[in-house]
């Protein structure tokens, strides 16, 4: 069994302002090698097979993670082997790309 924790992404919408009646998209599951949260109010992420940390903080709009046009209200984070007894073999956890994220360099282009 491998150590990988992983990501999950949920309760999404492309519109952050959608008022929603319903849990949304499913998103993809990403890889993760570790999380760490200092003082309890700053939460960074290694993700699998990026070079640095990166602060949460930088993925949210408001409170949604931002990841590849969609915004989710919702992600957990569990092992491998967890996420298999609950969602089965089928999900395939893939790498994050940064440049899918960073909602305020998108938008504001800095």
């Amino acid at each position: 069994m491998s150590n990988s924790i992983l990501m999950e992404l949920y309760h999404g919408r492309k519109d952050p302002n959608q008022d929603m009646d319903d849990w949304g998209t499913i998103g993809p599951v990403l890889l993760v090698e570790g999380v760490t949260v200092t003082y309890g109010g700053n939460l960074r992420i290694k993700f699998t097979g990026q070079e640095d940390w990166e602060f949460l903080h930088e993925f949210m709009h408001d409170d949604m993670f931002y990841y590849d046009g969609v915004y989710y209200g919702d992600f957990s984070f569990c092992s491998e082997g967890i996420f298999a007894a609950i969602h089965g073999p089928q999900v395939i956890p893939v790498l994050f790309w940064p440049q899918k994220s960073k909602h305020k360099e998108l938008t504001n282009g800095n």
